[in-house]
């Protein structure tokens, strides 16, 4: 009973359009922001989708740069081993030539022969 004769009192009557056109105000003031808030989500969203791709496009384009890198490196290594393997062989083939092999002490020959492997 005190609510209606609250709002049936002449101030809240005088004072109604005053609160109806207020609230009218917060309320398109809040939907504004909520629109712009959402399209600006929605921009920064575009946007760091824009640079994710960007970014996972460029760490595909540095992985396959780094195994074209990684291929030379290994066809470069692999030759260095065949020569090296082929020196050892050569080694091996004049050590077991070497009549003083089996001695204990080194002759100046098997230390040149040593010393020629890098």
């Amino acid at each position: 009973m005190v609510m209606l004769a609250f709002f049936g009192s002449a101030l809240v009557k005088k004072l109604l359009p005053y609160v109806l056109v207020a609230a009218a105000f917060v309320g398109t003031v809040v939907y504004i922001d909520y629109r712009a808030y959402h399209r600006g989500w929605d921009a920064a969203s575009a946007a760091q989708m824009a640079a994710a791709a960007a970014e996972a496009s460029r760490v595909a384009e540095a992985n396959a740069k780094a195994v074209e890198e990684a291929l030379r490196t290994i066809d470069r290594l692999t030759i260095e081993k065949e020569i090296r393997d082929a020196q050892i062989e050569d080694l091996i083939r004049e050590g077991a030539a070497d009549p003083t092999a089996g001695s204990t002490a080194l002759p100046p020959s098997s230390v040149r022969r040593l010393n020629s492997v890098n």
